[in-house]
């Protein structure tokens, strides 16, 4: 039981949000790309947004990139996609 996410992360933003584009699915943080602290709030925000704790979330690619892909330990694929779908309304 498992669900990954693949993302594109844009830091500096004026709001921490999710946007869906024709391109995928984008993360807007005011988090900057410095010292791992976008990394810490993408966590942050993804464990709130899918009611499950920071330590079930490990980023799987992308430490350094703006293309990331996270592993949802304690959440199956049929309720992750049920949740994201949720969020982007």
């Amino acid at each position: 039981m498992s669900f990954i996410l693949e993302l594109t992360v844009v830091p500096r933003s004026s709001c921490n949000k999710f946007v869906q584009e024709i391109s995928g699915l984008k993360l807007k943080i005011t988090s900057p790309p410095v010292d791992g602290e976008a990394n810490k709030k993408i966590i942050e925000i993804l464990a709130k947004s899918f009611s499950c704790p920071k330590t079930s979330i490990r980023l799987i690619s992308g430490d350094k990139s703006k293309k990331k892909k996270f592993h949802f330990l304690q959440i199956d694929p049929e309720k992750g996609q049920e949740i994201l779908m949720n969020i982007i309304k």
